[in-house]
């Protein structure tokens, strides 16, 4: 007697019951979907924030080793802002 492996028989399982809710309301959220969208919200903030802090820590560095970079990174924070000024960014 074969047996099948329980993550497959799970995911058959989870598989047929969300076809069922979709099947049997369209506007309600089920608790499994409300965790999947929770897990999508908190991986986009978390790339989020270290994406931020990844520009914190390298941008001073490259700014002041590149020259090309530092003018380039002038004229969009230049033109980000409005002022149409070059701020001294060193």
């Amino acid at each position: 007697m074969t047996r099948s492996r329980p993550s497959f028989r799970r995911s058959r399982r989870y598989a047929s019951s969300v076809e069922t809710r979709q099947a049997t309301s369209a506007g309600d959220n089920s608790p499994e979907e409300d965790l999947l969208r929770a897990a999508i919200v908190f991986t986009g903030a978390g790339l989020d924030a270290t994406l931020k802090q990844l520009i914190r820590d390298t941008l001073p560095t490259l700014l002041e080793r590149n020259q090309q970079a530092h003018d380039k990174f002038e004229a969009f924070a230049a033109g980000r802002l409005g002022t149409g000024e070059i701020a001294d960014t060193r």
